[in-house]
C-alpha cells in the first residue's frame, strides 16, 4: 500500500511524526483538491505529516509564536517532506494544466523535508483567507507577500504578514514566490543534515 511504503521510507530515513513533538498544529491534506482540474492525491491514505525532528521543532515555536497574539489560531501544514516520485507526479500534472514544457526534477528542500506549506486556520478549522487557495498557479497565489498592488484585501495581506512573521521569527524563510512556501536553511544544509526521499 501507498501509505506503507511512503510512512516506511520516512522513518527509515529519520523523519518523525509531527504529531508526537507537537499535537495543537493541524495536520492539513496532502492532496490538491484547490485547483479546478487538479484532482490529484499523491499520497494515498497517508495524511500524517513527517518532518526531521529540527523542523517540527521549528514547526512548534512557530506555533507558540501564532498562540501568543492570537490564541484562537493555529498552523496547519498542507504539505511537509515530499517524496521525488510525489513530486515529479505532482510537477507533470500541474504543467499539463498550465501548457509549460516538462522540464526534469531537480532536489528540492521538499525532497529533505526542509520545507512546508503553510496556512493558518481558526478555532473551527477554517483556513484563513490569504487571497489565493493553496497551490493555484495563478497571479495571487504566485504572488510576493510583500506586494500590495495585485488585488489582495487588507485582511488577505494582513493574513499572509501574519504567518510570514511567525515562521521567520522560528527560523524559517518565507518564499518570494507564493505565500505559503516555507524553507529552514539552505539546500546545501538541508542536503548535509537530511536524507533525500525518493
Amino acid at each position: 500500500p501507498v501509505k506503507f511504503k511512503l510512512e516506511q521510507s520516512f522513518i527509515v530515513n529519520g523523519q518523525v511524526w509531527l504529531y508526537y513533538i507537537d499535537s495543537t498544529i493541524q495536520h492539513g491534506i496532502h492532496d490538491f483538491p484547490h485547483h479546478p482540474d487538479l484532482k490529484l492525491n499523491c499520497y494515498g491514505a497517508l495524511y500524517a505529516v513527517y518532518l526531521p525532528e529540527e523542523i517540527c521543532k521549528a514547526l512548534s515555536n512557530a506555533q507558540k509564536n501564532l498562540k501568543k497574539e492570537y490564541p484562537y489560531y493555529n498552523l496547519m501544514v498542507i504539505d511537509g517532506t515530499r517524496a521525488v516520485h510525489v513530486d515529479s507526479t505532482l510537477q507533470d500534472t500541474l504543467r499539463k494544466i498550465c501548457n509549460l514544457k516538462p522540464v526534469p526534477i531537480s532536489p528540492n528542500h521538499h525532497h529533505y523535508g526542509a520545507a512546508v506549506d503553510m496556512v493558518i486556520v481558526d478555532e473551527k478549522g477554517f483556513i484563513q483567507d490569504m487571497g489565493s487557495d493553496y497551490n493555484i498557479f495563478d497571479e495571487m497565489g504566485l504572488k510576493d507577500p510583500n506586494l500590495k498592488d495585485r488585488g489582495t484585501t487588507n485582511r488577505q495581506k494582513a493574513n499572509r504578514e501574519l504567518l510570514k512573521k511567525v515562521m521567520q521569527r522560528a527560523g524559517f524563510k518565507a518564499s518570494n514566490n507564493n505565500c505559503w512556501h516555507f524553507e529552514y536553511g539552505t539546500l546545501t544544509q538541508a542536503k548535509e543534515k537530511h536524507k533525500l526521499i525518493n
